[in-house]
């Protein structure tokens, strides 16, 4: 290496290496045909989820909440369960601050049964109204997306003389697991109301702000149903008197 510093330049040599360091042409039609296809693929992805319930926004400040759900689940010796307790209306759950929803990164579906039931008990149902959350332990893939978890709510009025009413309104919960967003976004959780087609967001952009509308659908259904039982009993009696 010495001798080839001292000696003459070597101009054929050094032309070669010039251009062999050169970095090779950009392939623009390439590159557009590569960007065309991942624009394609994300607008199938995009259309494919109209209702944003695998692909949403990441809800604003979500970060801020991490932080809180270590500290709540460092303070919590409950234990998951898939079937939990009946529970009354929502005067529990503005008493107690409610659990973060999970993270796709920790997703535990108990832990999301769990959150479930809090967000129900921040519900202003009407007095009296009892429920239970039952969890499908079967999730179903959803390709390309992920995957779905279902968990109903069970809602009636027991009274006295009717400890197990024949009554109940139930609500739908889809819990979605999507393989494609970032992994600190939280788990999609969407509800619908029996005999509703609409569907509601219990977090992010779409969730309405508000906690007593759901009560109004849950007494319609409680509502609807103890007049057909109580159709069907006067028949009942109709038919029996005419026996006699």
């Amino acid at each position: 290496m010495y001798e080839d510093a001292l000696g003459p330049l070597n101009l054929v040599r050094d032309s070669e290496l010039k251009e062999l360091a050169k970095p090779p042409p950009l392939d623009i039609k390439g590159l557009a045909v590569l960007l065309e296809d991942i624009v394609q693929t994300a607008a199938g992805y995009i259309n494919g989820d109209p209702h944003e319930e695998f692909l949403y926004k990441n809800p604003n400040g979500w970060k801020i909440f991490t932080k809180q759900k270590l500290k709540i689940e460092n303070n919590d010796s409950s234990s998951d369960s898939f079937t939990l307790p009946s529970t009354s209306s929502s005067s529990l759950g503005s008493q107690m601050p409610r659990e973060p929803w999970c993270l796709l990164s920790d997703f535990q579906f108990p832990a999301v049964v769990r959150q479930i039931t809090q967000f129900i008990e921040s519900w202003e149902l009407t007095p009296a109204t009892k429920f239970v959350v039952i969890a499908r332990e079967l999730g179903v893939e959803i390709p390309p997306f992920g995957k779905r978890y279902f968990v109903e709510a069970h809602f009636s009025k027991p009274t006295p003389k009717c400890p197990n009413p024949l009554a109940v309104a139930k609500v739908f919960f889809h819990v979605n697991v999507c393989d494609l967003l970032p992994r600190d976004y939280p788990v999609s959780v969407t509800y619908q109301f029996e005999n509703h087609r609409s569907r509601y967001y219990a977090l992010g952009w779409r969730k309405l702000n508000s906690n007593n509308f759901q009560r109004y659908f849950i007494d319609s259904v409680l509502h609807m149903k103890l007049a057909f039982y109580a159709e069907l009993e006067e028949c009942r009696r109709k038919l029996h008197s005419q026996d006699k």
